[in-house]
């Protein structure tokens, strides 16, 4: 909670940096109260993660915000400009992957 993530440069690589991956080992939780610069991806939530709670991040020239690619997951309160939808999920798992404007 409350942290800065940040490359600390302006070029970025096709996938990578990630700010947060959260997997099926992490067990859910809270991620709030950070700022991520610069990301390809900020928050990926994998397709094996479930109850993790996105909420009041802030987010600055990052290509996507949040990918929720699992189930059971929240995103609330985000500093958000635009939302399309993954088209890699099945139709009863389609996900919201948040992008900057």
């Amino acid at each position: 909670m409350g942290n800065s993530f940040n490359i600390g440069s302006p070029a970025k690589g096709s996938v990578y940096p990630i700010g947060i991956e959260v997997g099926s080992t992490a067990g859910g939780g809270t991620i709030t109260g950070n700022l991520f610069d610069n990301m390809v991806t900020a928050i990926i939530l994998d397709r094996t993660s479930t109850g993790t709670n996105v909420q009041s991040n802030e987010y600055s020239n990052d290509s996507t915000m949040v990918k929720n690619l699992g189930t059971g997951n929240t995103l609330a309160a985000e500093r958000l400009s635009r939302l399309i939808w993954a088209e890699s999920a099945p139709l009863e798992h389609k996900i919201v992957i948040l992008k900057p404007s």
